[in-house]
């Protein structure tokens, strides 16, 4: 009978530890936390870095050095060192605004390249040099940054190139640079505009001559010329990368024919978040962002009201809509959040699903009527 009972209470006393262990375990392991984002993706999703209001100056100055071989206004031959040489009376001055994206997506550098182009043999040409590296990487920051003609002991920015000739078409790419692991993002790229309609801007090149070089030798005062280069060329671009990165005000109509006209936001920027135009963030003109919350709910605001880690900040996708009277707007768009894995549509007001309007005027409503911000 001993042994019995003691058998009985080692059973018993090991029946204990067993359960103590599962109940420890079960009130310290980690919560596990469902995703809730309307972003299928874990994790934030980081604005990328954009820019705007830039503009270009070219100045000619007049030539302060030594006396030259050739005199202005000539048909005397001029040698290749002599264009070389006058390079340094052009100064090229490029200004812009940064948005926002920066400091959330990591950037470390902003790259501006100075490109010449030349026809050779035919064919042509591209001398493409980093220039400067010194512009600022802080959200919503003045940027300025002045390239001129290498004097003979200087060098450009990454040091491998030394004084060259601007004789050619001058285009200019600025480039920020990200973090290991991530693509670099070019915020402007004036070679890609070289065949753009003229009805869209035409070609950002600036066309500089021998002639215009040998000018400065004889000039007074220098002479500039100011053009405001197209961030956006809409050839072949999606909806939503034509209208990225500017404000627009938005509305919708309350009846497929007529309807009352009622504004949704006002003087909201467009942010992207990829580089293919295809999902974006919406900022108001005081910093605050669309939130994340129920379908029903549209809120603006500045603070984070999610987990630690997660972007609180709503992720949209633009669409073009197939309605074609634009009612004097510049573009009818349909703008969707994904909640749930589920497609929530902006019908005037508020987001739901395409399935749950039956009525053609409230299913009309998803018609998002967009016009930029005076």
């Amino acid at each position: 009978m001993k042994t019995s009972s003691g058998l009985l209470l080692g059973v018993l006393f090991t029946l204990v530890v067993v359960i103590i262990a599962v109940v420890i375990y079960f009130n310290t392991r980690p919560d596990e936390q469902p995703q809730t984002s309307n972003d299928p993706s874990p994790g934030p999703s980081p604005t990328l870095p954009t820019i705007s209001d830039l503009i270009i100056a070219q100045t000619f100055s007049p030539d302060g050095n030594e006396p030259y071989t050739i005199e202005p206004y000539t048909i005397e031959p001029y040698t290749a060192s002599d264009i070389v040489d006058l390079s340094k009376n052009v100064n090229f001055t490029l200004t812009w605004k940064n948005g926002s994206g920066f400091k959330e997506s990591g950037v470390s550098q902003i790259q501006v390249y100075h490109i010449v182009e030349t026809n050779i043999d035919g064919g042509t040409a591209q001398n493409e040099v980093l220039r400067n590296t010194s512009a600022s990487t802080s959200n919503f920051a003045e940027s300025s940054v002045s390239i001129s003609g290498l004097n003979k002991d200087e060098t450009a920015a990454d040091e491998t190139m030394g004084p060259y000739s601007f004789v050619g078409n001058n285009f200019f790419k600025i480039v920020a640079v990200m973090p290991t692991g991530t693509d670099d993002v070019t915020l402007y790229d004036g070679v890609s505009t070289k065949t753009r309609a003229t009805n869209l801007g035409g070609s950002d090149g600036k066309r500089i001559t021998d002639d215009d070089l040998v000018a400065t030798i004889g000039m007074t005062n220098p002479e500039t010329i100011t053009f405001t280069p197209r961030l956006n060329n809409t050839v072949g671009q999606s909806i939503g990368k034509s209208i990225s990165n500017k404000r627009y005000d938005f509305f919708y109509y309350t009846k497929q024919s007529g309807g009352e006209k009622k504004q949704v936001f006002e003087n909201v920027r467009l942010v992207p978040i990829d580089t293919e135009g295809k999902t974006f963030k919406l900022e108001k003109s005081d910093g605050s962002f669309l939130k994340r919350s129920i379908p029903s709910q549209i809120v603006f605001s500045n603070e984070d009201v999610c987990e630690a880690g997660q972007d609180c900040d709503m992720i949209v996708h633009i669409l073009k809509s197939e309605e074609s009277n634009l009612r004097d707007h510049k573009k009818v768009i349909m703008i969707k959040q994904i909640f749930a894995n589920e497609d929530y549509y902006l019908f005037g007001n508020h987001f739901d699903l395409l399935g749950s309007k039956t009525n053609e005027d409230d299913f009309f409503k998803r018609n998002i009527y967009i016009k930029e911000s005076s």
